[in-house]
């Protein structure tokens, strides 16, 4: 289109250039290069002088803050952009506690820390705002020897405080002893001393010295006590140290300590009057030191020494190595004339320590007036009575004198058991149970219950030494033969094994014991040594039917056999289905009934009907009639006869009838 330079062509009209940008004539704009700028209508962009920059909208060149470089608009510029720097972020300004000056296009700005401007830099420790020293920041802006300083807020002042305890007195301190407690010398504050203690003297390189103060009323290390004065021997000496003797309660403060002299220590202070070194009024020195205890009188004594105390004999007070006091210096009557017991006698000393009362002593072996007899103890059982008074029952005693007891022995057989005792019959004969010795013999028993003592021989112990006893077995159980009253039991004998009468004695019943003397004959009919039944000789030694026992002796059983015999016979069926029963021996005809003869048909039919009838022809042959209704097909039928053999059964020849219960089948 043609437009001149510092135009453009916009839409086919020429305007003006846009600030920031350039027209070379050829109808375009183009923003400017960094480093550069322009305003309206300008052909070119301009170049930005050292130590500027051109803006974000390439309009104008401002000064570059933190390049180094001091240039106009720029009040400082030391080379950093941040507010830690000396010279603010914007180059317009010192950083607080900083002084920043010079510079140019060729150098940056010098900054330097200002001291008691209130702000603490880099290279200082403090800042409390003022040029001066000795108040805790010096004039250098560094802490002093002996203070603290804190900042108390952002971008404020230092405050600065003295270090109490720290060995150094500084400003307000009043003292300082290295502590930081009460319990030091210099309070916790170091505003003053702690009570009992006095600080002078410190500065920053040395403590205040503190020493203590004795007499003012409180107590400290190296104190034991406060009295309230500097009196030495009233138990807090001058130098408030415990005193020997004393005793002292460690208050402080008001009121002071109070000290009392210690009763029972072996020393004598004031205003003790004695001190042997008790502490009760079984001493000597009464237990709070005032006096004597009664029966002693003490002297003497002092800070380093107890009092000597000593008794008196006849005071009436038992004391010391007294043992009693009966109001007399005379021997004999139990308390010698130096209060010491005599042998024989037991003194009583009264709670009110009045004279003792002295009486014999019973039971310790010496025989003293007043005493019928003393075997040297009390016991109820033996010898002499447990108050000396006389002999026990059954009992002897003689030979006692002051220096021995007296010797006590048993009487025998004189009513009363002693000790060693175990019996009394009334007399001194052996072999009746108990002895000439009063001991229960052995094997024997004896009741003690009654007088004279009942002896028996002991039932149950196998032994048999009297006619007391029928039997003994070892054991008092019935049904053995020998009953708990070792008496011989029915139906039993006893006997012995040994000749010594000193083992149990066996027993056995006398039926089944295969032996029958002639004493037991008249009750047993036989013994074949057992009391099975249906062997000859039943469980009664009676003699069974149908046998013969013979043999038998007192060391031998009998031999039983059968007395009987057992018939056979041999059967005919006839034609007509009779029957022929012919014996091998010759019996005694009876009538044949229904209970001497069964008769049974067995066949193909279920049941047959018959009837019969038999009866002796001989004493040998039986004719059976039988009257069959039933067919009998004579194929495979079979007729059973069976014969009870009972007593009706005998043989002409021997006589002797069957065993019953036996049968003949044909």
């Amino acid at each position: 289109m043609g437009c001149p330079a510092g135009e453009y062509d916009n839409s086919g009209t020429c305007d003006p250039c846009v600030a920031g940008y350039y027209c070379p004539g050829d109808d375009t704009m183009s923003q400017c290069a960094a480093g550069k700028s322009s305003s309206s209508g300008e052909s070119a962009c301009t170049p930005c002088n050292t130590g500027f920059t051109n803006s974000e909208d390439f309009t104008v060149c401002n000064p570059i803050c933190g390049d180094g470089k001091k240039v106009a608009g720029e009040v400082c510029d030391d080379g950093d952009v941040s507010n830690d720097s000396k010279c603010n972020s914007s180059c317009s300004g010192n950083v607080n506690g900083w002084y920043c000056s010079g510079g140019g296009i060729s150098a940056q700005s010098v900054c330097t820390e200002l001291c008691g401007d209130g702000y603490t830099t880099t290279s200082e420790q403090c800042d409390d705002g003022n040029p001066n020293s000795y108040d805790g920041c010096s004039d250098q802006c560094q802490i002093e020897t002996g203070y603290a300083c804190v900042a108390t807020g952002t971008n404020s002042a230092s405050s600065c405080s003295p270090v109490c305890g720290d060995d150094k007195v500084v400003g307000s301190e009043f003292c300082d002893d290295g502590g930081t407690d009460d319990t030091s010398r210099c309070n916790s504050s170091c505003t003053g001393n702690v009570n009992g203690w006095h600080c002078t003297g410190g500065n920053t390189s040395a403590p205040s010295t503190c020493s203590e103060q004795c007499n003012d009323g409180f107590i400290t290390p190296s104190e034991d006590c406060e009295d309230g004065n500097k009196s030495d021997n009233d138990g807090c000496s001058s130098t408030c140290q415990f005193e020997p003797g004393y005793n002292c309660t460690l208050t402080g403060g008001t009121p002071p300590s109070s000290c009392s002299p210690i009763c029972g220590d072996g020393r004598v202070v004031t205003p003790e009057a004695c001190d042997d070194g008790g502490t009760s009024n079984d001493s000597q020195c009464n237990q709070d030191c005032s006096g004597n205890v009664n029966g002693w009188t003490c002297t003497g004594g002092d800070v380093n020494n107890p009092s000597i105390c000593v008794t008196t004999c006849n005071d009436g007070f038992i004391a010391g190595s007294e043992e009693c006091e009966d109001g007399n210096l005379v021997n004999g009557d139990g308390c010698d004339l130096n209060c010491k017991l005599e042998d024989g006698f037991i003194c009583e000393n009264n709670e009110e320590l009045t004279s003792s009362v002295c009486s014999n002593i019973c039971g310790d072996g010496l025989r003293v007036q007043g005493e019928a007899c003393d075997d040297g103890d009390t016991e109820d059982e033996r010898g002499c009575l447990p108050d000396c008074s006389g002999e026990i029952n059954g009992w002897h005693c003689s030979g006692g004198t002051i220096m021995s007891a007296d010797i006590c022995v048993e009487q025998c057989s004189d009513e009363y058991i002693t000790v060693s005792e175990q019996c009394e019959d009334s007399n001194l004969v052996d072999g009746d149970g108990c002895s000439s010795s009063c001991l229960v013999e052995t094997y024997w028993s004896c009741d003690t219950s009654v007088y004279p003592n009942v002896c028996k021989p002991i039932c149950g112990d196998g032994v048999t030494i009297s006619t007391d006893e029928e039997c003994d077995d070892g054991n008092q159980f019935y049904g053995d033969g020998c009953d708990s009253s070792c008496s011989l039991e029915i139906g039993w004998t006893c006997f012995d094994d040994d000749s010594n009468f000193t083992t149990a004695q066996k027993c056995e019943k006398k039926c089944g014991n295969g032996k029958r003397p002639i004493a037991e004959q008249i009750d047993e009919d036989c013994d074949d040594g057992n009391t099975f039944g249906f062997d000859g000789c039943d469980h009664d030694c009676k003699l069974e039917l149908g046998y013969v026992c013979t043999g038998g002796s007192a060391t031998t059983p009998d031999i039983c056999v059968e007395n009987v015999f057992r018939p056979s016979a041999n059967i005919t069926l006839t034609q007509d289905n009779n029957a022929v029963i012919k014996f091998n021996d010759t019996i005694q005809r009876f009538t044949i009934g229904s209970d001497d003869l069964y008769i049974q048909i067995y066949g193909s039919q279920s049941s047959y009907n018959y009837t019969w009838t038999a009866e002796f022809v001989d004493n040998t042959t039986v004719n059976v009639n039988m009257n069959i209704i039933s067919e009998i097909t004579g194929n495979g039928e079979d007729i059973y006869f069976e014969f009870p053999l009972t007593n009706n059964f005998k043989s002409l020849v021997s006589q002797r009838t069957v065993n019953p219960d036996q049968y003949l089948y044909f």
